[in-house]
């Protein structure tokens, strides 16, 4: 006996003999798999149509389409409402951290302004500090999410549909590019702002 795990629907499997035994039904066949020829078709649903002993039938390619319908208008509108708001929020994110270190560190680059560093060199200390921290950041994002995506699978989790967890380096890729790119947009606005620091202001504000 032997458990399998399916993700959508509440079907149960037995072995052929089992089941007509069971039903008391011997030598009665419950399914069949079978590949057909597309251009056959037609004719095949005539004839099913004229044989009283099949319950049902069903065809691959119309389920998957009625799946992914489905999905598209469910799931699918709530993946993309994730996505939408992880990216906002790896910006605000970014642009606040970026934003911080840049208010802790006004009287500093002030400083090396005044002593003769260019604008530029003085960007380069705050964007490499942010970079820095991002990058340690992102394979620390890969560890907890895959922490937390087996309780969060089993918290979507239906009565009808299941959600196997796979890892997907392709998506964790673009999750982190999508980071990144947040955090490089973020420290141009910056970098902009440095340009615009008065250093008489700054080098007179108090610690």
């Amino acid at each position: 006996v032997e458990v399998i795990r399916v993700t959508s629907g509440m079907g149960a499997y037995l072995e052929l003999e089992t089941l007509q035994r069971l039903l008391g039904e011997p030598g009665r066949v419950s399914g069949v798999h079978a590949r057909l020829d597309p251009t056959k078709a037609t004719a095949f649903n005539l004839t099913l149509n004229a044989t009283p002993g099949f319950a049902g039938v069903s065809f691959i390619a119309l389920a998957e389409a009625s799946m992914k319908k489905t999905f598209s208008e469910g799931s699918g509108f709530m993946s993309g409402l994730f996505v939408t708001f992880a990216v906002l929020m790896a910006g605000g994110i970014a642009y606040a951290t970026a934003s911080v270190t840049l208010a802790e560190q006004r009287r500093d680059l002030a400083t090396l302004t005044v002593l003769g560093f260019r604008r530029i060199e003085v960007s380069m200390l705050l964007i490499g500090e942010v970079l820095t921290l991002a990058l340690l950041a992102v394979p620390l994002g890969w560890w907890l999410g895959q922490l937390a995506a087996p309780g969060f699978l089993t918290a979507m989790a239906t009565d009808l549909f299941t959600f196997p967890e796979i890892h997907d380096p392709a998506a964790d890729a673009r999750s982190a590019g999508i980071v990144l790119f947040a955090v490089c947009v973020s420290l141009f606005i910056v970098r902009r702002q440095i340009d615009q620091i008065d250093l008489v202001e700054s080098l007179k504000a108090r610690e």
